[in-house]
């Protein structure tokens, strides 16, 4: 009995001592995340490394090559975005992912400077034969600010922003979004832009009273926050 006991006092020791050590090194990793983009942390409801369905199935579905490149000084890359981008290579063969050490190799940097576009450390490039998409380290990260104006990361956007541009560069086509005008609608920001963009969404404003129809490309109508009335023959379409 005494040796029984002891058995189940051991295998309990080592289950505890390997959730200690996966606790640590998740502490570190989201640390090491937390300590470059100076926010805190709260990842209560979005799950680091797990790839949807809708980018497994893209990327299986690939025919041409996509390079990936992360952009990090040797030995300094994020762990949570290596971590992602090697599962995007393993979903799919024609996915190359690499790092570049910009100050190693200061003429990758300088392929990419053509259309005032610019590289920087944290930033991901996706590039094929079509061409290529630079994401930004500030939208690798989804964050929200309290009214105390602190920063919490919420989760990583790496994902959304990098599928989308596969999917963009790949297909060459974009869903469009149409923004209703001529009711003094609210402004669509560049951020808001931006998202769509990297969703595989395109803008474009659309005048009804003009135009006189919805167009065939339309995937979304925007109703921004009209500040006049929607006229009745507007309404219809």
């Amino acid at each position: 009995m005494k040796n029984e006991k002891n058995k189940s006092l051991l295998k309990y020791g080592g289950y505890a001592s390997v959730m200690t050590t996966v606790v640590v090194i998740v502490a570190i990793v989201l640390n090491m995340v937390a300590s470059q983009l100076n926010i805190k942390f709260d990842l209560t409801k979005n799950k680091l490394y797990t790839i949807s369905e809708d980018t497994i199935s893209l990327l299986q579905g690939l025919t041409e090559d996509v390079n990936i490149y992360s952009v990090y000084a040797d030995g300094q890359e994020l762990p949570v975005v290596t971590e992602i981008l090697d599962r995007y290579a393993s979903t799919s063969k024609h996915i190359i992912v690499e790092n570049v050490d910009p100050y190693k190799n200061p003429q990758f940097a300088a392929k990419y400077i053509k259309n005032g576009d610019s590289i920087t450390i944290g930033s991901v490039v996706v590039s094929t034969a079509n061409g290529y998409k630079i994401i930004s380290e500030s939208d690798l990260a989804d964050v929200y600010v309290n009214e105390a104006g602190e920063s919490y990361m919420q989760g990583i956007k790496l994902e959304s922003v990098l599928t989308g541009a596969i999917r963009g560069l790949t297909s060459g086509e974009s869903n469009v979004i149409y923004a209703l005008t001529g009711h003094s609608e609210a402004k669509v920001y560049d951020d808001l832009i931006t998202e769509m963009q990297y969703g595989g969404y395109s803008l474009k404003d659309l005048n009804l009273v003009k135009g006189g129809a919805i167009p065939k490309d339309c995937s979304i109508l925007l109703i921004n926050a009209p500040t006049t009335d929607i006229t009745d023959s507007e309404i219809k379409l």
